[in-house]
């Protein structure tokens, strides 16, 4: 049955509709990957391409991960090349410091927040070195106030991990002090 769905899915025209299909089969039938690059490739909206390429990579082998990337990073608009490259970050963590940079980029104050809080949830003291940790802390400064503190969960770990229970303990003495201020 499952050969018979991809066939059908082969008939699709439309190539983001094709793409999501085959990105739902890749995990039941990962020899239809390639192809699935394939359409994802030819995907004319950038926006498209980038969902399809984050709903991909979890499936991928390193050996096409890299085609992925490039992929990616073929993506014109800013934002959109940096949802791309954040959803790649957990697959590939030597992206983060190219991922931060793209969304550092974004000049949209809607798209840019989100992408900045998507890619906070991939950081991990593992994969992020303190340079890494002060750009990010830096790029994060221009997010409203609410933005910010939907951030602090996921960085609670690297918070502990530079800074000690000392840091975690002032960041959430500094949270209160400015809570105050706005009431």
């Amino acid at each position: 049955m499952l050969l018979e769905v991809l066939e059908i899915a082969r008939g699709i025209e439309d190539k983001s509709n094709r793409a999501r299909v085959l990105t739902g089969l890749a995990s039941l039938l990962p020899e239809v990957l390639p192809e699935a690059l394939d359409v994802v490739r030819a995907i004319k909206y950038e926006n498209s391409r980038a969902e399809a390429l984050t709903g991909l990579a979890p499936y991928l082998p390193e050996s096409l991960l890299l085609e992925v990337l490039e992929i990616a990073r073929g993506i014109g608009d800013k934002s959109n090349r940096a949802k791309a490259l954040t959803g790649l970050a957990s697959h590939l963590p030597e992206v983060l410091p190219e991922a931060l940079e793209a969304a550092r980029g974004i000049g949209d104050e809607y798209d840019r927040p989100s992408v900045l809080q998507e890619l906070t949830k991939v950081l991990t003291p593992t994969n992020v070195d303190r340079s890494l940790w002060e750009k990010k802390l830096h790029t994060l400064g221009i997010l409203t106030r609410p933005s910010f503190l939907e951030t602090i969960p996921n960085l609670v770990p690297l918070i502990l991990h530079f800074g000690g229970v000392v840091a975690l303990r002032e960041v959430h003495q500094g949270i209160r002090e400015v809570s105050r201020w706005w009431k």
